[in-house]
């Protein structure tokens, strides 16, 4: 089950720190500890960073609460709007995105047939 998914569109820096505070207000309302509700928000505003999303891209950033495998979590997608997807086998590849997986329980990369970019981070409750 999924819940409603809240998009917020990413043109500039600010758009990022608005969907960091939605997406922590999603975790808390799940009922995420502290310390994974900073893990989640730090990983998106760092991916989107890795991704130049809302300075040299625009995008968009989709937070969605889930249940699956007897957990709740939270699914981040961010889409940038590149119009090429030379990038996307540099980001698999990247040291810089180790950084982000680490604090998510799953990462995966998606190149569209727009030749934009989806990454997607997945992060489930500590039971």
């Amino acid at each position: 089950m999924t819940h409603e998914v809240t998009v917020i569109n990413v043109s500039t820096e600010i758009d990022i720190v608005a969907a960091r505070v939605q997406l922590r207000n999603l975790a808390r309302a799940l009922g995420f500890d502290t310390i994974d509700q900073a893990r989640i928000s730090l990983a998106t505003s760092s991916l989107a960073h890795f991704l130049d999303l809302g300075s040299k891209f625009s995008g968009e950033i989709r937070l969605v609460g889930c249940n699956g495998r007897d957990a709740k979590g939270i699914k981040v997608v961010c889409l940038v709007y590149c119009g090429h997807a030379e990038r996307s086998a540099d980001y698999a590849n990247s040291r810089d995105l180790e950084k982000v997986r680490w604090m998510v329980d799953e990462l995966e990369i998606e190149e569209l047939p727009s030749q934009d970019v989806q990454v997607a981070l997945l992060k489930w409750m500590a039971r």
